[in-house]
């Protein structure tokens, strides 16, 4: 098995089946680990498992951006 797919199973356990337990502000520290230097602020999903979910400006990372997503009755709403 690759290390790419090690890495994807691991993932994926550790977000399939979690819960969201919090949502709050990205940290100065986990924005620095990032190497974002962006004023605005992602908000961060923290999950049952301890894993943590945040958005990004594009795939490559490049820097933090904001989470839009939509309720069970069809509203729309943004997280950031």
């Amino acid at each position: 098995m690759s290390e790419t797919a090690y890495e994807a199973e691991t993932v994926d356990d550790s977000i399939v089946g979690s819960t969201v337990i919090d949502i709050r502000p990205m940290t100065k520290a986990e924005m620095e680990k990032e190497g974002w230097q962006k004023n605005e602020i992602p908000m961060v999903l923290v999950l049952s498992s301890g894993t943590i979910l945040y958005p990004s400006m594009d795939t490559e990372g490049n820097d933090a951006g904001a989470l839009f997503g939509m309720t069970s009755d069809g509203i729309s709403f943004g997280l950031y």
